[in-house]
């Protein structure tokens, strides 16, 4: 989800300036590439730890490196790509994006993607801890943990060369993108799309890059240190750090809860739901059912049963029937000047 919220952060920011207009729009889709790359890749990485572990759960997985040593690293170089590690292709394309919130002038926006980043180095860094380098259980593990063949492996290894290829080639790339939706949006909607809010001053572009590359570069490594720490080489615990502190206990209740949302509608929406419930079983939803399935049902068989006593099954009787209802059609006719 915030890979997605990066995309859409993008295309905002390039509806705010006629400067930022290519750009924007370019590193979205730069992004929606790079991410459509390394997420099946992940993906597929994930199907495999699934099978192999028997198990949908990461903390019941507890996998072995060395004996999953392909998927292991294939998932790390995906995962890496995800958190924006340079030089993969996800490095490239996240700058971009917080590159077009800076030149749009939305500082604000710009501060929440690039804080955004330690997050997702965070959560990251403890799925790959949690699948492969978590503390092994009391009891030993039986699984037969084996390496996945190489008609899965294969797909992986496609993937991977992808991801690490647009990465080498990224600025390149980048910059491919932009000529392109600059040149659309100049000479096939005949919009004002400057190539870059920078594009005058080539020096200011290369120092704002370097200055976004080294922020986001450093908002990595706040989030993996810790989560290296505590997910894959265990020299903090979690459970520990949470316990010592008040704080943490709260925010941790708070997002183990969901943000309370789940509480929250059942009190506003479902719960004064329940209350009305008797009172809209007794004087809708009762005599609703009674209407339609009592009442109508009664009135076809009263009409039923009169119709039957005029049937007699007597020709004489049926052909008088016609006749009156022949000379009616023609009354009727004759009424609307028909005849």
């Amino acid at each position: 989800m915030s890979a997605i919220g990066y995309m859409m952060l993008s295309l905002g920011v390039s509806g705010l300036s006629s400067n930022t207009l290519a750009e924007g729009v370019s590193s979205g889709i730069f992004f929606l590439i790079n991410h459509g790359i390394f997420k099946a890749a992940l993906f597929l990485c994930a199907g495999i730890v699934i099978h192999v572990s028997g198990s949908i759960y990461m903390t019941d997985m507890k996998m072995s490196r060395r004996n999953m040593r392909l998927t292991w690293i294939f998932m790390w170089v995906a995962a890496l790509s995800l958190i924006g590690f340079p030089p993969l292709s996800g490095f490239w394309s996240k700058d971009a994006v917080l590159l077009s919130c800076w030149e749009a002038g939305q500082y604000g926006l710009f501060a929440v993607g690039l804080i955004s980043v330690i997050v997702t180095a965070l959560y990251v860094v403890r799925l790959m801890g949690l699948i492969f380098s978590a503390k092994q259980a009391e009891e030993p593990n039986t699984k037969h943990e084996r390496e996945a063949s190489s008609l899965m492996l294969a797909p992986l290894g496609i993937l991977t060369a992808l991801t690490i290829a647009i990465g080498l080639a990224g600025p390149w790339v980048e910059e491919f993108l932009s000529d392109v939706f600059t040149r659309y949006f100049q000479d096939s909607l005949g919009l004002i799309a400057a190539n870059g809010g920078l594009a005058n001053s080539g020096s200011s572009v290369l120092v704002l890059d370097v200055l976004v590359a080294v922020a986001s570069s450093a908002m990595i490594l706040i989030g993996m240190v810790p989560a290296y720490r505590l997910f894959i080489s265990h020299k903090s615990n979690p459970e520990t750090i949470l316990s010592s502190h008040s704080s943490l206990r709260a925010i941790h209740k708070f997002l183990w809860n969901r943000w309370y949302m789940e509480a929250f509608y059942n009190k506003v929406f479902l719960g004064p739901g329940l209350l009305l419930k008797d009172l809209a079983v007794r004087y809708v939803e009762n005599p609703l059912d009674r209407l339609l399935n009592v009442e109508v049902p009664a009135f076809f068989a009263g009409v039923n049963k009169g119709l039957r006593k005029i049937q007699t099954g007597i020709l004489s009787v049926n052909l008088l029937y016609f006749i009156l209802l022949f000379v009616a059609i023609l009354l009727a006719l004759r009424a609307l000047g028909v005849l």
